[in-house]
């Protein structure tokens, strides 16, 4: 028996916990990214290796039947889900949207 193991239940409640907000902490990002409507400085293959590990531990916690594995991982899936939609949405947008004073020109000298 461990020093530790009186306070199994504790740590892992604790763990959970912390586990969960860090899992959900990608949504700060794609708050950030829908404010800004910029995900320049954002990896997309960052954020795609981050859902790969996430959806791993579910399925990994799902085999071993592991309910904190389940619930961090299943809100970490959800949240990069929501931020890699995010920063894929930004960056299409970008790519339609004409820039500053793009179309400005062509209305030069023209009347109406």
């Amino acid at each position: 028996m461990t020093v530790l193991a009186p306070y199994a239940g504790l740590l892992g409640t604790a763990a959970t916990t912390w586990g969960v907000v860090g899992a959900a902490s990608s949504l700060l990002q794609a708050r950030k990214l829908a404010r800004s409507q910029s995900a320049d400085s954002v990896s997309v293959g960052f954020l795609a290796k981050y859902l790969g590990g996430y959806v791993a531990w579910a399925l990994y916690g799902i085999a071993i039947g592991s309910t904190p594995l389940i619930v961090v991982d299943l809100i970490g899936t959800f949240a990069s889900i929501v931020t890699l939609g995010t920063a894929l949405r930004v960056r299409h947008v970008a790519t339609r949207t004409p820039g500053p004073g793009v179309g400005a020109a062509s209305r030069v000298g023209v009347r109406t």
